[in-house]
């Protein structure tokens, strides 16, 4: 009984398994053959041949309808690049940017900046929490405490 019952079980499975396996070949030639017959018929070329044409017709007419927009928004990413461009190129010139009391923008904090005072005549000895920086070539007498411009030197 046990083996009647694994037998039949096994025969069941494969056959729920196996029997779209073996029926997709049938429905592809099936197909394959129906589309071959239709496709060589002068209607069927025909007919292809005009929903190609309207195919073409329809992209020309989207890409048509696209074109200004693209062009709009090419046109806003150019001025945005110019406009970037001009910030980015436009040289911060400390002495006439910057004023004594305002705070230092954080970027000029960094050790690349600091620069010794015995390298200028110009510049006295800062007192303690106070270092000169140089921005473009301009000094910059710095609280290092709070970061506020005590001084600025022209070059």
């Amino acid at each position: 009984m046990k083996k009647l019952v694994q037998a039949s079980f096994f025969t069941f499975s494969t056959a729920i398994f196996i029997s779209p396996v073996i029926a997709a070949p049938q429905e592809r030639l099936h197909n394959n053959s129906y589309n071959q017959a239709y496709m060589h018929s002068p209607a069927a070329n025909q007919s292809q041949q005009q929903m190609q044409q309207r195919h073409q017709q329809q992209m020309q007419q989207e890409t048509q309808q696209q074109m200004p927009q693209r062009n709009q928004q090419e046109i806003r990413q150019e001025v945005q690049q110019r406009h970037r461009e001009i910030v980015q190129n436009q040289i911060l010139k400390p002495s006439r940017d910057w004023k004594p009391g305002q705070a230092l923008p954080s970027r000029y904090y960094g050790q690349g900046y600091r620069f010794d005072y015995r390298m200028n005549k110009k510049l006295s000895k800062p007192e303690k929490n106070q270092q000169w920086i140089r921005v473009h070539g301009d000094y910059i007498l710095i609280n290092t405490v709070n970061h506020r411009i005590l001084k600025v030197v022209p070059d």
